[in-house]
């Protein structure tokens, strides 16, 4: 058989277990964001119990690979999100989750930091970080805090929305709910 031949057939080999990965991976993976209430609230809870108030509907989630989203939104502009990352460090993830949100809202906002409270959650002492920022004339006020899920990954809770409403969301519940 000649070089080029040999050339020719692992070439075709190659392609074909490239082919044959990426329909693997498509059939194991495309079912790995949920839009379904109840499996939304499940991923969330394996992060850490609690929960949601009022008004907050589970929009979205994803569990793979021990990677953990869950996201609940309560009308167009209040939302609050858990997030597990396995084998990363506190700043990786918050670093993480702010800037999936600000690209969520077109990468054109940042948070001013303006203080912070202790909380308890998932049983350890952390701070709940608040936030604020300017959106298209509209102020809005982010909560974030870093602390261990259930499975000992670093995770972190994110609730934003506007500070006109913010005090009635129901936030401080639900940060409560997570001790």
């Amino acid at each position: 058989m000649s070089r080029t031949a040999k050339i020719i057939i692992g070439i075709v080999v190659a392609l074909v277990l490239l082919g044959a990965a990426a329909v693997f991976a498509f059939v194991r993976f495309s079912g790995a964001i949920t839009t379904n209430e109840a499996e939304v609230s499940e991923i969330g809870q394996r992060i850490v119990d609690h929960r949601l108030p009022p008004g907050f509907t589970p929009e979205f989630g994803t569990d793979i690979f021990g990677l953990r989203w869950m996201f609940a939104v309560h009308g167009s502009e209040s939302m609050i999100m858990l997030f597990e990352a396995p084998g990363e460090d506190e700043e990786n993830v918050r670093l993480q989750a702010q800037g999936e949100l600000s690209n969520q809202r077109g990468g054109n906002v940042s948070f001013e930091y303006i203080g912070s409270r202790p909380v308890v959650i998932n049983g350890s002492d952390t701070e709940l970080e608040t936030y604020r920022a300017t959106e298209d004339g509209q102020e809005l006020l982010q909560e974030i805090a870093i602390f261990p899920a259930k499975s000992g990954n670093v995770a972190v809770v994110m609730i934003m929305g506007p500070s006109s409403e913010f005090d009635d969301l129901g936030t401080d519940a639900f940060v409560e709910s997570m001790r």
